[in-house]
Parts: structure tokens; sequence; C-alpha cells
């Protein structure tokens, strides 16, 4: 949330959206506006279900059936100015 809303902070503080480079994380329809407006630089996706849900998973299965641990490469998705379009529909769609 404190990614889409960059735009409140720094007017507060005077600056606007070229003075200082912003990065968040996690993309919503909010962000993908204030990349639009030049407040945010540049959010990384986190991909919420592999890095919370999965390894809690992989505990249990660990635990009760003594599977090994699984490698689930979560890649590192960035969206900046010049590829938010190519999101943004997909975005909407959360």
């Amino acid at each position: 949330a404190l990614t889409a809303t960059l735009e409140t902070y720094l007017t507060t503080a005077g600056l606007g959206p070229d003075d200082i480079f912003a990065a968040g994380f996690d993309l919503s329809s909010a962000t993908v506006e204030a990349i639009r407006g030049g407040w945010t630089d540049l959010v990384i996706d986190q991909q919420q279900w592999l890095q919370g849900y999965l390894p809690i998973l992989q505990i249990c299965l660990t635990h009760n059936f003594l599977f090994t641990g699984l490698h689930i490469d979560t890649g590192a998705g960035f969206a900046h100015a010049d590829n938010v379009e190519l999101l943004a529909e997909l975005v909407g769609e959360q």
C-alpha cells in the first residue's frame, strides 16, 4: 500500500515525481497509476503464494511425510515505466 501512495508522502515533503527514485514491492492497480504518474519508479513482484503459503506446505510435507525440500524459482519480476502498460491489464484482473 505504501508504494501506491508515495505521491502523498512525496508531495507532503515538497518533492515532485522526479526528485527522488522511489521503489517498492507488490503490484496493484494503484501502484500501476503511481508508476504512470512518475511517483513510483520500480516495483518488484513478490509472488505472495510462492513465498508465503508454499513454504509452509513444504514444512508440513517434510515433517509429516519426509519429503525433501522443493526448489521453487519465484523469479524476479520488475515493473517500471517501460513495461507497466504490458502488465496493467493483468494487474487489473487480480
